[in-house]
């Protein structure tokens, strides 16, 4: 698909993103931000037309690589699958049996 179909790409915007070797829309949604962004491209613009791109991959049901990065940048935090998984921390609903013990005497039960 044509890097022209995106909102605000016009020929010579595609033109500098083909001579930075990004040919089409599945390059461009494949594109990592944080590594390699062309030259003298403007980083919001290149989210923007990712973004563009890769909602009309979605729409057209065309694969691409996604990174295994959130939409801001950061890592995904997923456990590894042999690290140890935290026990988790039961919380009491109901107060220890010493104040248990007072509040009855309080409320005369």
């Amino acid at each position: 698909m044509e890097l022209e179909l995106l909102q605000g790409m016009g020929p010579s915007r595609a033109a500098k993103l083909r001579d930075a070797g990004i040919t089409d829309l599945v390059a461009l949604a494949e594109l990592d931000l944080r590594r390699s962004a062309p030259d003298g491209m403007n980083a919001d613009s290149l989210r923007k037309w990712k973004g563009q791109a890769r909602k009309l991959l979605d729409a057209e049901g065309v694969a691409y690589q996604k990174a295994p990065y959130r939409s801001n940048g950061a890592p995904a935090t997923t456990p590894k699958p042999d690290a140890p998984q935290a026990e988790p921390v039961l919380q009491h609903k109901t107060a220890p049996p010493a104040k248990r013990g007072l509040l009855a005497r309080i409320l005369g039960r």
